[in-house]
């Protein structure tokens, strides 16, 4: 529905922020705590800084410690202390797009890191592809559902991509088909 482009978008005008960019991966859905890995990169460096019970889970959590079972709730706390210390340098942004796709573990604890973010200077942008059987737990946070676009502004997006007149008949099959999804209609245009 033009989530990316609205991402991109919001990247550009974040110039002032250093920007942590991850897609979520369908194919790693099922490998717990494969998002948060990926959040996480940048700041592993810094895991043995954190208080010991967090450095424990998160060790634990990215299989370099065993013989521990990880509380979900102290990797939570050792993500925010990461994130946090990390944006006393410099502000963060933090942009995950396709969410949907990160597995259930990080995704809890994207959720439990979101909802306290209160005087830290880290933003975080998630982007759900909907439909999606596959739920982000982001609940009580501020959301914006993007709708599929009007006919008229649908017309009008069609007809800044093509280079000559559309005939009505063609215009109407490609609005049809793409349901006013902006993406849709630029690929449309493209064959």
């Amino acid at each position: 529905m033009g989530k990316t482009a609205l991402i991109d978008d919001a990247v550009a005008g974040a110039a002032d922020l250093e920007v942590l960019r991850l897609v979520g991966i369908e194919s790693e859905m099922q490998l717990g705590f494969a998002g948060l890995h990926q959040l996480l990169i940048p700041f592993l460096d810094d895991v043995e800084a954190l208080p010991a019970p967090q450095m424990r889970a998160l060790n634990a959590a990215f299989g370099i410690s065993d013989g521990y079972t990880p509380e979900t709730f102290l990797i939570s706390l050792a993500t925010l202390t990461l994130l946090s210390d990390a944006a006393t340098r410099r502000p963060l942004l933090i942009v995950v797009d396709d969410a949907q796709w990160w597995d259930q573990e990080s995704a809890e604890v994207l959720g439990i890191v979101a909802r306290r973010l209160y005087a830290d200077r880290v933003g975080l942008l998630v982007a759900v592809r909907d439909p999606s059987d596959h739920r982000v737990p982001l609940d009580e946070l501020s959301s914006i559902t993007i709708r599929p676009l009007s006919e008229r502004a649908s017309v009008d997006l069609l007809e800044s991509t093509v280079a000559r007149p559309i005939a009505d008949n063609v215009r109407d099959r490609i609005l049809a088909a793409a349901l006013g999804n902006p993406l849709a209609l630029l690929e449309l245009t493209e064959r």
